[in-house]
């Protein structure tokens, strides 16, 4: 147990952090449902797989391993004859193990359904109330979690005829090799003591052969749930940016012949090319969709230009060291984000060693004092 919250503690902790570094591009092609459901839920899995199900195959593989070899002590004939059916056996473990992976991928992908759907809801709940659609996300909400029910149902009854389909196996083996030895014994090739030595330590194999069936579902699960996870500690984060320096910027942004396309899609910007003086205040407006909010986003590289450059203080922006860059840029978008905290923790938002005075002065030029003096302390 210690192990298991271990090993999920630090995978969560490796992957909370490789979500802060991956680019704003990978966001835009992932749904937030899905990369909280690896958070939470998968890793849950990966943990199961590396603690309860690999101490389970360590101990009875090593029981089997040593019960094998006094078979073939006692007698290697009948041994190699009750090995007939384990070509079979190993069949039937390799299509069952196919069906759990499969199963639990879709298991995974359906959380990520029912958390993506769930958060919706709750961020949107005010659009929710004002368009009277409680009805309607109640609805999507239950055709989720009933997709969700189904793939688990499918790995439910994978799991429930896989014991009965290999002991069936397993029995008739077993019954195989008792007519061969009753025979053997009554011909007097093997006493009744031998016998009675190989029979018991022949069904002392059964017990870690159903036991290891029993975890294949789980460490299946754990497979397919740590592939998605590695996937996204293995994607590539963002780049670092260059090595120029960059302490206190001017604000001279240029843009010259910028051309930009998300990838796979058609070019949103087509030669953009404009100055903006330090000091200037430049409206950019267009259409939705037109491209303004890419635009705006080249600067701090939330993207990377296809074509062209933007250029702050006259030096290409993938010269900059990325944090020092975007330590010069602030940001007031469209969609609000506060942060679980007081007002002052908003205010200071990364900014370690925030004096009480910087404070305030941001908050007044900000015109959050107006409120914040009406609030309680």
């Amino acid at each position: 147990g210690y192990v298991g919250r271990q090993v999920i503690r630090r995978l969560r902790g490796e992957l909370f952090r490789k979500y802060m570094d991956l680019p704003v591009a990978y966001y835009d092609r992932s749904q937030s449902g899905q990369l909280l459901s690896r958070l939470t839920y998968n890793t849950e899995l990966v943990a199961e797989a590396a603690t309860t199900v690999v101490t389970v195959l360590i101990k009875d593989t090593l029981t089997i391993v040593g019960l094998l070899a006094w078979l073939f002590y006692s007698n290697w004939r009948l041994t190699a004859f009750a090995l007939i059916a384990a070509p079979v056996i190993g069949w039937l473990i390799q299509k069952i193990n196919r069906a759990f992976r499969r199963y639990a991928g879709r298991i995974q992908d359906s959380m990520g359904d029912v958390t993506r759907v769930a958060k919706e809801s709750i961020d949107g709940q005010r659009l929710v109330k004002v368009f009277n659609a409680q009805d309607h996300q109640s609805a999507k909400f239950e055709q989720v979690i009933e997709h969700n029910r189904r793939q688990n149902m499918k790995l439910v009854n994978a799991k429930a005829s896989s014991q009965p389909i290999v002991q069936m196996v397993s029995a008739v083996g077993l019954a195989g090799v008792m007519y061969v030895a009753i025979r053997d014994v009554l011909a007097g090739l093997m006493t009744v003591g031998e016998f009675t030595s190989f029979l018991t330590a022949l069904l002392l194999i059964t017990g870690p052969i159903r036991r290891l069936v029993g975890v294949f579902g789980p460490l299946q699960q754990g497979l397919a749930a740590g592939q998605s996870v590695f996937e996204i500690l293995d994607a590539a984060p963002e780049p670092p940016g260059g090595t120029r320096t960059l302490a206190r910027a001017r604000g001279d942004v240029r843009f010259e012949d910028v051309r930009f396309a998300y990838a796979g899609k058609d070019a949103v910007l087509h030669g953009v090319s404009f100055a903006v003086q330090p000091g200037e205040k430049v409206a950019i407006v267009g259409r939705s969709g037109s491209g303004k909010s890419t635009l705006v986003g080249l600067v701090p590289r939330f993207y990377d230009v296809t074509g062209g450059c933007v250029r702050v203080d006259g030096h290409d922006v993938r010269d900059y060291p990325l944090p020092r860059l975007r330590a010069n840029v602030s940001l007031v978008s469209q969609e609000v984000v506060l942060m679980n905290g007081s007002i002052r923790d908003n205010i200071a938002f990364s900014t370690e060693g925030a004096t009480p005075e910087a404070v305030e002065r941001a908050a007044r030029a900000a015109y959050v004092l107006e409120f914040a003096a009406q609030l309680p302390q």
